[in-house]
């Protein structure tokens, strides 16, 4: 398996844009990446009960976002294994706009205003 200690944005991008399926933890700007280029996910959290990140921050976001088409989750590397065997590559995730959702952001704004 190639690997690189550290690439640019644009080109973790291209690497993403030209991908089939991606195999990865739960970052949030890894996954809305993925999501903005149509690649299907498989996604295998980071655990703070391993000492692997600070908090479960990235369980929360698979709680959030297993749900969807194209994005799948596995609780662990046994689960991992078994995912990829079966994995639906024709399911993309759903599209995904570069801007927040008015909704979004009036909620901000109410929040804001209101502190």
């Amino acid at each position: 398996c190639r690997y690189e200690n550290m690439i640019s944005p644009p080109e973790f991008r291209k690497h993403i844009e030209n991908s089939s399926l991606l195999v990865m933890h739960a970052g949030v700007g890894s996954i809305v990446t993925g999501i903005e280029c149509g690649v299907p996910m498989l996604l295998m959290p980071r655990l703070a009960s391993l000492k692997e990140t600070r908090n479960e921050h990235q369980t929360a976001t698979v709680n959030r976002l297993g749900h969807l088409p194209g994005i799948k989750i596995a609780k662990d590397e046994i689960e991992l294994i078994s995912m990829l065997e079966t994995f639906d590559y024709d399911i993309k995730p759903i599209e995904m706009g570069s801007e927040a959702s008015p909704r979004l952001i009036r909620t901000l704004r109410q929040f804001i205003d209101d502190a």
